[in-house]
Order: C-alpha cells, then structure tokens, then sequence
C-alpha cells in the first residue's frame, strides 16, 4: 500500500502469489490473496495471468477461488470459460461442480456455455442441462442454440 511502490504493486503481488501457488497451492495463494487485502479486479489480473496453468492442473480449487474472490461481474466474464477449460479436460468432474453450485447468474452463464458445447456430443443431456438455466430468456435461447446444433 506504500505509494512509493505503486509502480511495480502488480508485479509484486504476483511474485508473493506465484510463490505461495507454488509452493502449497492454489487454497494457500488464495488465503495470501485475502490477507494481503487485494481487490477483486487485483485478483481478477492475477488469475487471468495463471489460468491457463491452473485450470489443467487445479480446476476445481480455481474456480472456487474465482467464485469466492471476485465481482459478480468478474464471474459472469470468466467463470463460463474456466468451467469450459475444465469440462474440456474433465466433463464429469467440471458437470458434478456445476450441478452443485447454487442459483446464480453465473451458474445460468456456465450452463449455457456447457450445454451449447455439449449439444454436439449429446444432444440430450445438453437440452437437460439447459432447462437447469434459471433465466427464463437464457434457457429459452440455449435451449434454441442445442435443438439447432
């Protein structure tokens, strides 16, 4: 929080993460994280930078990790493509995390994302997964998007 160090705050933050990720994992980054009092949008930078290293090898700590830590807005933008990434690599493992998860705006966005993916697959559980999509103006659209596919 020094001024004098604002220059290079970002790079510092990911230095202190970067080493608690490697060294005990992504639950211990995340407790740094918060005892350092970073932002969302600082958190947000920080697991746009590691994303691509932790989604194959941590998905589920990292997308509770999103889930906990950053702005409902910040959800609804990444939450959808680290659950793809995931269902990528592990569909059943990413498909249990998600029926798990509570009503939310974001849940619906994941859902969608998971079902017009997998409707090339299978074509019913997609169209099950999409009537799980609480908005009623979502479900309808994806819904459209799996029958089309």
């Amino acid at each position: 929080s020094d001024p004098k160090y604002a220059a290079i705050r970002n790079d510092l933050i990911k230095t202190t993460l970067d080493h608690h990720l490697s060294e005990t994992g992504v639950a211990e980054a995340a407790r740094q994280a918060r005892v350092m009092g970073l932002t969302p949008e600082e958190i947000g930078l920080y697991l746009d930078s590691v994303s691509k290293t932790l989604i194959p090898t941590s998905p589920e700590a990292m997308v509770n990790w999103m889930a906990e830590a950053l702005s409902a807005d910040q959800q609804s933008q990444k939450m959808p493509d680290a659950v793809m990434a995931w269902a990528n690599r592990d569909v059943e493992a990413a498909s249990t995390w998600l029926g798990k998860q509570p009503p939310s705006a974001v849940r619906d966005q994941a859902i969608a994302r998971f079902a017009t993916q997998a409707s090339e697959l299978d074509p019913e559980a997609a169209a099950a997964w999409a009537r799980e999509i609480e908005d009623e103006q979502l479900r309808e659209q994806t819904l459209h998007e799996v029958s089309n596919r």
